[in-house]
């Protein structure tokens, strides 16, 4: 309760501050409607988690290795998405836009994303599986995790909302510090989304992403992991093929669900 508590708050507070980063720095964008909020909100999310992971790893509530290596794999991720929102070319869109510029010869920032998400999530995993079979599990869902999450975050609130419904999902087998964790972080910041005060961006939501991931592998359910990864990777593959907001919106009870709020 005490970690859920002070994660809300801290998460509330960083964005508050996003409102000032707007206003005095700039940090803003356009939204699908066309107005100007704080971006990328994965600039502040740190702010809302790392004070929490630092108390708990000072309490020795966690494995302090654990702890480390699930800040690392969470800042790389967080650090490729910030280059993606402040410096990407939004006109290369999805996995296929990305391997095509690889394969011209150029680097996109979609590929850099994906570089630091491989350094992270690669310690993570090899300090947690058992096996290579589990290794393997890890070290994908670490990876596509973070694409289900920035394919959400298209709608106020949608990325929050299926963080939600994830965290909800998983609690009859995890609810622990990390969920906890996670869910005070999504509450503290869906106000603002919801009402378009800010944009995760692909580094808040690949953020997020990246604490779902470190909720599952740290479970050590292997065949919950396999079973998600699977999960992650049909859902890749359907975004690149089909528009989520298309079926969202062709769908009654996801459009209700998906305006709720706004």
């Amino acid at each position: 309760m005490i970690i859920f508590l002070g994660a809300t708050i801290f998460s509330f507070f960083a964005s508050s501050l996003g409102l000032l980063f707007k206003q005095k720095w700039g940090f803003k964008k356009k939204n699908y409607l066309g107005r100007k909020v704080f971006f990328p909100a994965g600039l502040l999310l740190p702010l809302s988690v790392y004070p929490i992971f630092l108390i708990i790893i000072k309490l020795q509530i966690l494995d302090r290795e654990f702890a480390v290596l699930a800040i690392f794999y969470s800042g790389s991720v967080l650090l490729g998405g910030i280059i993606d929102d402040l410096w990407g070319q939004e006109q290369i869109k999805g996995f296929k836009g990305h391997i095509k510029e690889l394969l011209s010869g150029s680097i996109s920032t979609g590929i850099l994303k994906i570089i630091t998400a491989v350094l992270g999530i690669a310690p993570l995993a090899a300090y947690l599986a058992k096996n290579w079979f589990a290794f393997l599990s890890y070290f994908f869902l670490g990876l596509l995790v973070i694409n289900v999450f920035n394919s959400l975050d298209l709608r106020p609130g949608r990325c929050l909302k299926g963080l939600i419904f994830f965290l909800l999902l998983l609690s009859p087998w995890m609810f622990g510090k990390i969920a906890c964790l996670l869910m005070g972080t999504v509450l503290g910041h869906i106000y603002f989304d919801l009402k378009q005060k800010m944009m995760l961006g692909d580094s808040g939501a690949g953020y997020l992403g990246s604490l779902a991931a470190i909720l599952l592998i740290q479970s050590g359910q292997d065949l919950l992991i396999f079973i998600f990864t699977i999960l992650f990777l049909l859902f890749n593959l359907f975004t690149e093929l089909r528009s989520i907001s298309g079926v969202i919106d062709n769908n009654r009870v996801l459009q209700n669900l998906d305006l709720w709020g706004r």
